[in-house]
Parts: C-alpha cells; sequence; structure tokens
C-alpha cells in the first residue's frame, strides 16, 4: 500500500535524478512589501456550502468574482467599498447542480464567466454567462460528448470583446476527460479542435488558460500545455500537469499547479509547482513548499518581477507566494476556517491591489459549514 511522507532528504535526491527541481521548505526572507493578506467580508447565500472559483478585475472598484452557492451559481461583486451578491441565472435542464469555475472582464459592461450544469438524466452541460453592465444571461454554448465527468468549461480567458476563449474537459480534478477549446467570435460560441496527438492521451482536460493575443493564446491541464497561433492548437511540452495560466507578455507566462512523486513504496507530496514561458520553452521555477504537502490553484502575474501564486498548505491553511522576478517567498495570508482553506483563484489592478479567492471549511455545532474566502493584498 502506497503511503504518503513529508518532504525529505531521499526525495530530494529522486526529485533532482527526474529533472524537478524540488521546492523550498522555508520561505526566502524577501518579500513584495511588509504587507500581508488580509480577509474581506464576503456573502455566502448558502446556510453550509459556499465556495469562490475564479476572480477577475476591471478596475479598483470594480472586481468579480464566481463560484457556486449549495448547488447554483455564485456572482459577487467589488464595488470599491464592499462584496455583494449578484443574480445569476442557472440552466433550466440542469435540476442537479451548477458551478461557476472561471471568469475573465474585458470592460465594466463585458465579463465573461463558465463553468457546468448538471442533470441527473442526462449529465453534464457547458455553461457560459455574460455580464452587460445590468445582468447575467446565458449564452449557448456547444457540449462536445464523451465525458466521465463533464463536459465543464474550468476557465476563460479574452483577447478583446470578439476574441474569448473558454477551455476544460472533465469538471473533476482526478477523472479523465477529452480537452474542450471553445471560441467566442463576438456572435456565437464554437468548437476548436485539440490537436490529434492528444487523442492518444489517458486525458487531456484544459483547467487554465491565458491569452497574450489572437494568435498568442495558452492552455493548460492534465499532461502537456497546448498553443493558439491564430489558426490551430498545438501541442507544446515542458510544462505539464497544471492547474492555471496567466500571462504578462508574450515572454512572461506562468502556468502552476503541483505533483507528487513515488518511489514505489511511498508517495511524496505533493509540491508546489510552476513553469514559465520564456518565448521559446517552459523552465521550471523553484517555489516554496512551506510543508511538503502544498498546491498551487491560482496564479495572477502582473508583470515579470511580480508574480502570484495561490492554493492551499497542508489543506488546513492558505498559501500564497509571490515572485519578485529573482524567486519566490512566501507572504502570510489569512485562513480562518478551523477544518480547511484554500485559496482557488488570483487576480490584480495593480501590484498593491491583489485579490485572491477560494472557501474555508469549520466544524461547529455538529456540522460543517463552507463559506466563501476573499482576500486582499495592499502592501
Amino acid at each position: 500500500m502506497k503511503r504518503t511522507r513529508l518532504f525529505g532528504t531521499a526525495a530530494v535526491a529522486a526529485l533532482l535524478s527526474i529533472g524537478f527541481a524540488p521546492p523550498a521548505l522555508a520561505a526566502r526572507a524577501t518579500s513584495p512589501s511588509t504587507g500581508a493578506w488580509q480577509v474581506v467580508t464576503s456573502p455566502n447565500p448558502d446556510s453550509s456550502n459556499n465556495a469562490l472559483d475564479a476572480v477577475a478585475v476591471v478596475s479598483a472598484n470594480d472586481v468579480w468574482a464566481v463560484g457556486r452557492a449549495g448547488s447554483k451559481t455564485l456572482a459577487e461583486h467589488w464595488d470599491g467599498s464592499q462584496w455583494s451578491v449578484v443574480p445569476t441565472p442557472n440552466p433550466p435542464e440542469s435540476n442537479n447542480d451548477s458551478e461557476l469555475l472561471g471568469v475573465t472582464a474585458i470592460a465594466s459592461d463585458d465579463v465573461w464567466a463558465v463553468g457546468y450544469g448538471t442533470n441527473t438524466g442526462t449529465g453534464w452541460s457547458t455553461l457560459a454567462e455574460h455580464w452587460d453592465g445590468a445582468t447575467w444571461s446565458i449564452i449557448p454554448t456547444p457540449n462536445p460528448p464523451g465525458q466521465i465527468a463533464g463536459p465543464s468549461l474550468n476557465a476563460v480567458a479574452a483577447v478583446s470583446t470578439n476574441d474569448v476563449w473558454a477551455v476544460g474537459g472533465a469538471g473533476i480534478h482526478g477523472y479523465p476527460g477529452a480537452a474542450v477549446l471553445e471560441h467566442w467570435d463576438g456572435i456565437a460560441w464554437s468548437l476548436a479542435a485539440a490537436h490529434a496527438a492528444t487523442q492518444t492521451w489517458s486525458s487531456s482536460s484544459r483547467f487554465g488558460v491565458a491569452a497574450v493575443a489572437g494568435n498568442d493564446v495558452w492552455a493548460a491541464g492534465d499532461f502537456d500545455s497546448f498553443h493558439w497561433d491564430g489558426s490551430s492548437w498545438a501541442v507544446v511540452g515542458g510544462a505539464q500537469t497544471t492547474e492555471a495560466a496567466t500571462a504578462a507578455g508574450p515572454t512572461d507566462v506562468w502556468t502552476v499547479g503541483s505533483y507528487t512523486y513515488s518511489d514505489g513504496d511511498y508517495t511524496y507530496g505533493p509540491f508546489t509547482l510552476a513553469y514559465r514561458w520564456n518565448g521559446s520553452s517552459w523552465v521550471q521555477s523553484a517555489t516554496v513548499s512551506p510543508t511538503g504537502h502544498d498546491a498551487f490553484q491560482g496564479v495572477v502575474a502582473i508583470a515579470p518581477n511580480d508574480v502570484w501564486a495561490v492554493g492551499t498548505s497542508s489543506t488546513t491553511s492558505t498559501l500564497t507566494e509571490h515572485f519578485d522576478g529573482t524567486g519566490w517567498s512566501r507572504i502570510t495570508s489569512a485562513s480562518p476556517g478551523n477544518q480547511g482553506n484554500v485559496l482557488y483563484a488570483a487576480a490584480a489592478a495593480e501590484s498593491q491591489d491583489v485579490w485572491a479567492v477560494g472557501s474555508s471549511l469549520s466544524y461547529a455545532s455538529g456540522s460543517f459549514v463552507m463559506q466563501t474566502l476573499i482576500e486582499h493584498f495592499t502592501g
């Protein structure tokens, strides 16, 4: 039986032998400032099951976070002073569960959120919703067949109002799925084909997408990354099995996640993982893994020397790390839940105005309660 062990000397040697840069177990002394992340109060529409999966920034007083409340979609908006719930529709055919997993903001009246809906009889369906400045509305999306836990749209990124990409596949990590790549041209969503090589993969689901230009889009997920050159998607090796993607420019693209290593007896990790595209290849960046049981879930690149990755540490604490152009350091973040805390995504208006969202889990009076978690870094 395989067991999980904390990061140790033997694991360091093994990881080096297969080309991984093992993460540091203690944070570097440097930090972007003397500041820390602070919890900002956010609504919880459901009595026991709430989570925020993604966040997008239009401006300092115009920020969106999306996720779920119970079995329904959830969108919350920051107006510069407080977070409030903004009603979102649920697919009429969805009688079981709906959730928004990704969001991107083009303008105050042009925001996209994507996710899935499920029906006990017909299964999963992709979901895209659009904010026009007044209301959220569902925009039809294709539903490719053949998914075990999908199809789901897990992330979305925009080049412009008529050039938006949503990616997905399986909606639950650990389930095999075929990549779903959908494009908005200003009129309708349509499917784009993944590279034929992915047909032989056990799973090609996509969980992150970053858009640099109309001919420069990256999609990350199970196994290797994908790149769009304006006409087709290609497989690009060097960054495998990651959760999220971001770009500060064509030579500064990041994708993050976590990895484990097994020596046949023990399984080590998970450990934080980050890759950087430098314009010609993916290069692994040495990150911090505070406990040897840590994972990145989200990332935002503000500049080449200003990148944030967020996630969880030992499943009980939030994890926020900052890249200053030289290396990664852990920055203090809050963990209000007494049973578990995780940050799934991050977005920024500027260096001293960064948001991270997720959920916290607490146990009290004989029951578990999951609440939305929003944290803000102001330097």
